[in-house]
């Protein structure tokens, strides 16, 4: 972008110099009629350009009201992009819970399993042992005891007996109905998961892409601004070279119209010379030089007596006014703890210090670093520190503050989405975002910045 500005920038130099070569040379054997009429076109000219940057400013003021909107319009994906990153993690926690979930379920359907098989067994060995021995009829039991009571007591054995053996094949049916209803629920609740977190994923797709053609468009706008000034800067420059030179060929048309002036004033006629009367010439005679008398010096008046000069009173010993303490200036003591690069590759887009704002293309201070990188690069904490702040912002999009406990407080920008909460305490190196191009911003980068006691400072040589 800089490099088109300056390219702008000299395109707009050459035209006005071939303007100014284009500009009527006036000499003084011209008329003042003809004078007059370079001038009239000279100011039609300047007519013209003044409506031209009217023209300009309005649409660079249109260009500025667009950009505002499509920061606006960015800000809005961001946060519904960071609502999506959020309702991910939470699929993701669902889904880690889920493994778990199925992992205590796995061992309630072995369980299961293993009862089945158990029960399936003894009623395979009842049934072996029913069909050695032979059928039991109620004839056999009759004719086998020896008394009533002995009779009743083996028909309730008969009964409890048969009874056993429906409680155990009711028992297996359960047990196989608990085993099928478990990997019916296990198996529904992996599905519905996995088809939340591909449509979350759809989403985030389509909102990404949606703000990726919004940064690009608001590259583009940022560039037309920087046009726009620069057709502004230079009509203005060409303005005050017509006016400069309207007013040079106005002094000029005066002194050629005040010249003609005197041309076309009527010349007066000589008057004749008186003939000059011969004189006889007179003897020169010596002319006797008078004695020169000497004058009497004028008495040399005295001077008149300097006044003495009235003794300074001398003044008052001034109490010496205690020295004002300058207010110190917090300085940054040179930290022992070592910091450590944020992220582990990028490019410095833009350093710390005044510059143009490559959105708002104003001047303005900028208050920290622009690591260039890769979205998704994960951040690292450059210090050891407690989260001040963890939320959005329309400007920075979502960041995070970490104050050190030193002084020093450090500020991570234009996330994607942040991986920490307010009032966590963290160790340096620790993850607490990821790069993204949220906020005010143009593409993926970090804003890093740090603040001693308030006051920001340059953080690159602290991590360089």
């Amino acid at each position: 972008m800089t490099a088109n500005k300056t390219l702008l920038r000299i395109v707009c130099l050459c035209v006005m110099a071939a303007l100014f070569i284009s500009l009527p040379q006036v000499s003084f054997a011209a008329t003042s009629e003809d004078i007059r009429e370079d001038i009239d076109e000279l100011e039609q000219r300047e007519q013209e350009l003044a409506a031209q940057l009217q023209e300009l400013e309005r649409q660079r003021t249109q260009n500025t009201q667009q950009i505002y909107e499509m920061v606006a319009q960015k800000n809005l994906l961001d946060q519904q992009i960071n609502l999506l990153y959020q309702q991910l993690a939470v699929v993701e926690e669902q889904m880690t819970a889920m493994k778990l979930l199925i992992a205590d379920k796995q061992d309630e359907v072995d369980a299961a399993t293993a009862v089945y098989e158990e029960l399936n067994a003894r009623s395979i060995d009842r049934i072996r042992i029913m069909e050695e021995n032979g059928p039991i009829s109620y004839w056999s039991i009759l004719f086998h005891a020896k008394t009533f009571t002995d009779f009743l007591d083996r028909i309730n054995i008969i009964n409890e007996i048969a009874a056993s053996d429906r409680a155990r094949l009711e028992e297996l049916r359960q047990a196989a109905r608990q085993v099928s209803q478990a990997k019916e629920a296990l198996e529904e609740e992996q599905q519905r998961l996995a088809q939340t977190q591909d449509k979350l994923q759809v989403d985030r797709s389509l909102l990404e892409q949606k703000r990726e053609e919004s940064s690009a468009l608001l590259v583009r706008l940022a560039a037309k601004g920087d046009e726009f000034q620069a057709l502004i800067d230079a009509g203005e420059q060409e303005q005050q070279l017509l006016l400069g030179e309207i007013a040079r060929m106005e002094d000029v048309f005066d002194q050629v119209a005040f010249q003609e002036w005197l041309d076309a004033q009527p010349k007066p006629e000589p008057e004749p010379e008186p003939p000059k009367q011969e004189t006889p010439k007179e003897e020169e005679k010596p002319k006797e030089e008078p004695p020169k008398e000497e004058k009497p010096k004028e008495e040399e008046k005295p001077k008149e007596e300097e006044k003495p000069k009235e003794e300074e009173k001398p003044k008052e010993e001034e109490k010496p006014k205690e020295e004002e303490k300058p207010k110190e200036e917090p300085k940054p003591q040179t930290p022992t703890i070592k910091w450590i690069s944020p992220v582990t590759s990028y490019r410095l887009s833009s350093p710390f210090g005044m510059r143009v704002h490559p959105v708002y293309g104003d001047e303005r201070m900028h208050n920290g670093i622009d690591m260039g990188c890769a979205e998704g690069t994960p951040i690292y904490a450059s210090r050891a520190g407690q989260v001040e702040f963890a939320q959005w912002s329309d400007s920075a999009g979502n960041y995070v503050q970490l104050n050190h406990g030193d002084g020093y407080r450090s500020v991570y920008m234009h996330m994607t989405h942040y991986v920490v909460s307010k009032g966590q305490y963290v160790t340096a190196g620790q993850v607490i975002g990821y790069v993204g191009s949220t906020g005010v911003s143009t593409g993926p980068h970090l804003h890093f910045g740090v603040s001693y006691k308030g006051e920001y400072i340059n953080p690159y040589p602290l991590i360089s």
